[in-house]
C-alpha cells in the first residue's frame, strides 16, 4: 500500500477500466496457487469494495515496486494489467442517531426485508465487513423515506485507517502462521 492508501495490484484486462468499481468476494484456489498471487489478489481483502484509479503503463513502473511482466491470469488467461486501486467509500442508510459527521461506530449490518422499497440498495450493502469501525464522512439525505418507518438518514461512510491496518496486519499473521493443507 503506498503512503495516500492506494493498493498496486495486477487484474484481468477486463477488468483494468478507471472507475470501475467491485467488490472483492474471496480468492478462488487457483489464484492461491499461482506465483503472481502476492501481486494480484493477495493484497485484497475479502468481501470489500475497490475502486481502480489508475491504470499503470510500462514507463509507471517506477512509481511503485510491483514489476509489470507480459504474464496472462492463470484463472481468466486474460492479460494481466497493473492498476491502482483505493478503497471506497460507501454511501448508505443508517439510523439518524449514528449520522453525525466524523462520529465513528461499530458496523452492524442490520439489512431491510422489504424487497419492493426503492430503498433497499443502500439499506443492503456489499463491501463492508460486518462489526468493523467506520467512520461517518458526510450526510447526504437528511430524511429518507422509509416504508417500515425507521428513522434513517443517508451518509456516506469510510472504513477507519487504523482499522483496515488491524485488520491487515491480522490477516498477514494469519496467513503466515496458518498451516495450508493442499
Amino acid at each position: 500500500m503506498t503512503r495516500d492508501g492506494k493498493i498496486g495490484v495486477f487484474l484481468p484486462e477486463s477488468m483494468a477500466q478507471e472507475g470501475l468499481e467491485f467488490v472483492f468476494i474471496a480468492p478462488s484456489s487457483a489464484c492461491e496457487k499461482c506465483p503472481l498471487y502476492k501481486y494480484c489478489v493477495g493484497k485484497l481483502e475479502s468481501k470489500r469494495r475497490y475502486k481502480v484509479v489508475s491504470i499503470l503503463r510500462k514507463e509507471d513502473s517506477g512509481y511503485h515496486s510491483i514489476p509489470i511482466p507480459a504474464k496472462k491470469c492463470s484463472l481468466t488467461d486474460e492479460p494481466l494489467v497493473s492498476v491502482m486501486l483505493e478503497h471506497k467509500e460507501f454511501e448508505i442508510n443508517i439510523d439518524k442517531d449514528r449520522a453525525i459527521p466524523n462520529m465513528s461506530f461499530r458496523f452492524d449490518r442490520e439489512g431491510c426485508t422489504h424487497y419492493t422499497c426503492p430503498q433497499r440498495p443502500y439499506c443492503n450493502y456489499d463491501g463492508i465487513p460486518k462489526n468493523v469501525k467506520v467512520e461517518v464522512v458526510r450526510i447526504v439525505k437528511d430524511k429518507v423515506d422509509c416504508p417500515l418507518g425507521k428513522p434513517l438518514k443517508r451518509v456516506v461512510i469510510r472504513i477507519k485507517e487504523e482499522e483496515r491496518k488491524s485488520r491487515e496486519a491480522y490477516l498477514s499473521d494469519h496467513n503466515r502462521y496458518t498451516p495450508r493443507y493442499f
